[in-house]
């Protein structure tokens, strides 16, 4: 319910715009057809995450997809998934391995995971890697790349309406300079209901925050 406020918002206080919004062309059926557009199955979806795996992999080297430790990332990943709400995506989970010093992961719509090998390096064991992929598997159960681009439009509806000042509105965006507080720590604890549901240390999660907080100050 929360994520459709936005939308919510603009048809509520529509007739405060009304003046601007007919001088800009939008209307009701405006509306309710871009909303209509942003509802998007498994297989757009996939669609999508390809799209932004291939973007977050232009500017790194990506490990072959038969290679031993992407194989053993797509093993955890699928023992993880087993325990999810949705556990079956059109063509997924689809791991990969950015091989980067940057310690990081991130998740794309679809099923799609690409982590670093420098966030490999700075883990302590499977219980803390696993903590990691429940997260990004967190997001994508979630949607949050999707409630971000729903968002998205609504706020071009809001601008069409209201003539305000241009929005971001780019899908990677999200995935690489992360979310708000509030939707990291939604899918913090759906990871580590993940990780806890396949046997791993719920508490590794934890232990992973700390340390990444003392070197990086973030």
């Amino acid at each position: 319910m929360i994520r459709h406020l936005v939308l919510a918002g603009i048809l509520l206080t529509a007739p405060l715009a009304s003046a601007a919004a007919q001088q800009q062309g939008l209307s009701l059926d405006n509306i309710l057809t871009m909303a209509d557009a942003e509802r998007r199955g498994p297989v757009d979806q996939y669609l999508l995450g390809r799209q932004a795996a291939a973007e977050l992999a232009a500017n790194s080297k990506l490990l072959p997809a038969g290679h031993a430790l992407t194989d053993y990332l797509r093993r955890v990943v699928h023992t993880l998934a087993l325990g999810s709400n949705a556990p079956y995506v059109y063509r997924g989970p689809v791991v990969g391995v950015l091989d980067t010093p940057e310690i990081n992961a991130f998740a794309a719509p679809g099923g799609f995971i690409m982590v670093t090998t420098g966030l490999i390096d700075f883990l302590d064991g499977e219980d803390e890697l696993a903590s990691i992929l429940g997260h990004e598997l967190g997001h994508i159960e979630l949607e949050h790349t999707l409630y971000e681009m729903r968002n998205a439009v609504a706020g071009k509806m809001w601008q069409q309406a209201t003539g305000a000042k241009d929005m971001d509105s780019g899908m990677t965006k999200w995935i690489k300079q992360g979310y708000s507080v509030e939707i990291e720590a939604e899918a913090d604890a759906r990871g580590i209901a993940l990780a806890a549901a396949a046997g791993y240390d719920p508490r590794a999660l934890i232990g992973v925050l700390e340390r990444f907080r003392s070197r990086t100050n973030s």
